[in-house]
């Protein structure tokens, strides 16, 4: 080969890797997910949680174990949207619902909490755009007093508005709170006399 040949299949080796790292690159977007701009919904109507106290410890308050996320992101069924919780999925999830909590009216300890109150922990078991299955303990005084597996579905959208998606994770947040909250044996739980 001449060296004009050569220079020829060098470019064209070139533009090829290009449009193939164009159309990776072009395959998937990212939603932004911020907890601080995540406003609770419905949360203000559970009453009867009002004044009531609640551990959760930024350490230990969430546990990422689905096995559909990375550290930073989960995604929707088909890899082509990726929620970025900032920093981690995890810190996203316990920002997130420590203030859905405090919507309801709980009063939310991350540390030195009343003798009282119940230490919330929650343990992601799979998260995607559709789907979030998660699993809740109460401890109480040391002893755990629930341990349930809830799964929160959210409909399909084909719709694919950066600001509709991100409404809609934020959406999913309400969901799993609501979910848990108005499980009875989570209240018989949590409302139980020591």
């Amino acid at each position: 080969m001449n060296r004009q040949q050569t220079q020829w299949v060098l470019w064209a080796g070139l533009a090829v890797a290009a449009i193939a790292l164009a159309a990776v690159g072009c395959s998937h977007f990212t939603i932004q997910l911020n907890q601080d701009a995540y406003q609770p919904q419905q949360l203000e109507q559970l009453l009867d949680y009002r004044d009531r106290a609640i551990s959760f410890d930024y350490d230990t308050g969430v546990q990422n174990d689905a096995n559909d996320t990375s550290i930073f992101y989960y995604w929707n069924k088909e890899h082509t949207v990726y929620y970025e919780g900032a920093p981690t999925v995890a810190v996203y999830f316990f920002n997130t619902i420590t203030k859905a909590l405090r919507s309801a009216g709980l009063r939310v300890y991350d540390a030195a909490p009343p003798a009282e109150a119940s230490q919330l922990h929650i343990v992601l078991k799979s998260v995607t755009d559709q789907r979030l299955a998660f699993q809740v303990k109460l401890v109480k005084q040391g002893r755990e007093t629930l341990n349930k597996t809830y799964t929160v579905d959210v409909e399909p959208t084909a719709d694919m508005n950066a600001d509709v998606l991100r409404k809609r994770a934020y959406e999913t947040i309400d969901k799993m709170v609501l979910t848990f909250l108005n499980d009875d044996a989570f209240k018989k739980a949590f409302f139980a006399k020591d």
